[in-house]
């Protein structure tokens, strides 16, 4: 089995994140007057953006080769989506914008490394708007530390660097991976544990824990909390585990085919091939799903903007007026969606 591109993602914004949202959705019921996009407001319809925002993207590291097929698989978004990215190509150097640890304001809003290190390795990216909010003690992603980060991109065949990108810049745009999606329904089909009865034997670090001689399987926290992918347990759940709130999907029925889903092995579902949530293969291109619902999640036509601005607007003075929210969570919603409240 092919070690998982995923891993060591930096932790404190999700945290930080965590811990803001927790706090506001206990004050506030979510609506769903607009139909697959689920309104609470206070994450601005989750991690989206506003329709036509342009994203600047930024390099540290890699060479130019590699920065122009990020940036040219990257604007894949574009067909479909109302964004824009941005990564400052300079026609007279060949080059494209770049960033350094050593930055104290911040160079781009998408910030991309290639390290390998304690604190920053694997393949991940921050979701949506996380690069806007900014939490007690600062910003979630301060302008000295990446918001993207592909450790070894070249060590895999084209397609399959390609299909990382479209997947990792899908995150930059809020969303999330589509075999978490409450809609999927993927948290009965996974084999979290051993098949009763497995007998591990000796671990072979090179391979991981694989079917016994009796043709039992381990479970997936064995085997992805060991060698050779050594997976916290929290990762596992990071990355896996269904997800308890909505309001990051725009899509109301689960898509297998998604760029957002990780290809699993059979022998991660406890049914194997038959299980609904298993893919074919790796998916490698923006399914027609994902088109749809990033035209959804960011559509083109005025009008729909219009639309999905007013109700947002709605939600936020509904919320800022429910006599339920402290000055500072008040003001960090007044200030994080000042251009909506002002329209």
């Amino acid at each position: 089995m092919e070690k998982l591109p995923m891993g060591c993602s930096l932790k404190i914004p999700y945290e930080k994140r965590k811990k803001r949202v927790e706090a506001l959705l206990e004050t506030t019921e979510p609506s769903v007057e607009d139909g697959d996009l689920p309104a609470e407001a206070v994450m601005a319809r989750g991690y989206l953006f506003e329709p036509g925002r342009v994203l600047t993207v930024a390099f540290k590291g890699g060479d130019i080769e590699l920065h122009k097929d990020i940036a040219t698989w990257a604007v894949t978004w574009e067909e479909c989506a109302n964004l824009k990215f941005d990564f400052g190509f300079n026609e007279k150097t060949g080059k494209y914008r770049s960033w350094s640890r050593r930055n104290k304001k911040k160079k781009a809003d998408i910030r991309i490394a290639f390290e390998s290190r304690a604190d920053n390795c694997g393949y991940w990216s921050a979701i949506g708007n996380d690069i806007d909010q900014i939490g007690d003690d600062g910003p979630f992603y301060p302008a000295n530390i990446p918001t993207m980060n592909y450790e070894d991109l070249r060590s895999h065949p084209p397609g399959k660097q390609r299909a990382f990108v479209l997947h990792e810049f899908g995150h930059a745009i809020g969303f999330l991976h589509e075999h978490q999606s409450p809609a999927g329904g993927c948290d009965s089909e996974f084999r979290w544990e051993d098949d009763e009865g497995y007998n591990p034997g000796r671990l072979n670090k090179k391979v991981g824990y694989v079917q016994d001689e009796s043709g039992l399987y381990p479970g997936i926290f064995r085997v992805m909390e060991n060698p050779p992918w050594e997976w916290t347990h929290q990762q596992v759940i990071d990355n896996m585990k269904m997800l308890d709130r909505t309001y990051a999907y725009t899509r109301s029925e689960f898509d297998p085919d998604s760029i957002m889903k990780y290809y699993y092995e059979p022998w991660h579902y406890i049914d194997g091939v038959d299980s609904h949530c298993y893919s074919g293969g790796e998916n490698l291109e923006l399914s027609e799903l994902d088109k749809k619902a990033a035209t959804l999640a960011y559509p083109f036509e005025q009008s729909e903007i219009e639309q999905l601005t007013a109700n947002k607007k709605k939600d936020l003075i509904k919320l800022i007026n429910s006599g339920q929210l402290s000055d500072e969570e008040i003001a960090f919603i007044k200030d994080t969606f000042s251009d909506i409240l002002a329209s």
